[in-house]
């Protein structure tokens, strides 16, 4: 990649090379804009270089040339570990993707209530974040969630799962939260306008998906509990509808309950409010003024994308 020249062009520099240097950016904590790692070489990307050059004491120019890849490997190669720390935590990685594990260090989030005993958590519960948050793992530690996800891929452990945060309205107490960073679509052609995009649920954030249901499921079976039931706070909340989204469900909520076997929702003793009679694993149950998961979501549901 040393011999590999790139710079802002029209039209943009797209492929591999591009992607290498977004992602050497991306691991020595530059912000590379909100669409994360995608092998574009657009303004943020620029800007990033710049900064960068400026930092390493290189000619300022944004234009990627062996001085640039020989600094940002140098950067690499210092110390013992490959990776610079943000927020005194380095990232361990696992199959490629970052994990990054502050729940020993930061300070509860506001709607931090308690800490519970593992015996009450039994599902977790997706959310987006309706914005766009970025790379930058320590942006995710003042969310009232336990774990978040970049659209690059970062996985940000933020808080203890044991903590019982008020994030996700009913299933709150029995539930680990996770937000998916960018703005859903409810269903195909809208979303919530204020947070721009929509944002789709990147590739890489899919294979974040993979890494981290191996540590749920890891912390689960440490603590002699089973991931049983996977949600979404549209289950809990009208004001929710759209969170988080019919590609989030699809691409990583419905291969979760495929993998572990658990459902939407708790159903012993818990009929769905509206009254609808969906088989498990189909449309789930309903916390408050919440709605099941709809057939733009799940093919198989019935439900409209939201209840009359």
């Amino acid at each position: 990649m040393s011999n590999t020249w790139l710079y802002l062009d029209s039209p943009l520099m797209r492929g591999a090379s591009v992607r290498r240097w977004q992602e050497m950016l991306l691991a020595l904590d530059y912000d590379i804009g909100k669409w994360g790692v995608d092998g574009t070489f657009g303004r943020d990307i620029d800007a990033a270089t710049r900064k960068f050059q400026q930092d390493a004491g290189l000619l300022v120019d944004g234009i990627v040339g062996p001085a640039s890849w020989a600094a940002a490997n140098a950067r690499f190669q210092t110390g013992t570990t490959t990776r610079p720390s943000i927020g005194g935590v380095v990232p361990t990685v696992i199959d490629g993707v970052e994990v990054w594990d502050y729940r020993d260090v930061a300070k509860p989030p506001k709607n931090f209530s308690y800490v519970r005993a593992w015996k009450q958590i039994s599902g977790v519960m997706h959310h987006r974040t309706a914005c766009v948050l970025g790379e930058t793992p320590t942006r995710y530690l003042p969310v009232n969630a336990h774990i978040g996800v970049t659209m690059g891929g970062r996985i940000v452990l933020a808080h203890a799962w044991d903590k019982m945060i008020w994030s996700g309205h009913g299933p709150s107490p029995w539930t680990i939260s996770i937000e998916w960073d960018g703005n859903p679509e409810g269903r195909p052609g809208y979303h919530w306008k204020p947070g721009g995009g929509p944002h789709p649920i990147t590739d890489e954030q899919v294979k974040a998906a993979d890494v981290l249901l191996g540590l749920l499921l890891k912390a689960f079976e440490q603590n002699g509990q089973t991931l049983k039931y996977i949600v979404a706070h549209r289950q809990a909340s009208d004001q929710r509808e759209a969170d988080p989204g019919w590609e989030c469900w699809q691409k990583i909520a419905i291969p979760w309950m495929e993998k572990t076997g658990a459902i939407p929702g708790p159903r012993e003793g818990h009929p769905p409010t509206d009254g609808l009679k969906i088989p498990v694993g189909y449309a789930g149950d309903t916390w408050g003024t919440g709605g099941q998961i709809p057939k733009d979501w799940d093919p198989r549901s019935t439900v409209p994308f939201w209840k009359s």
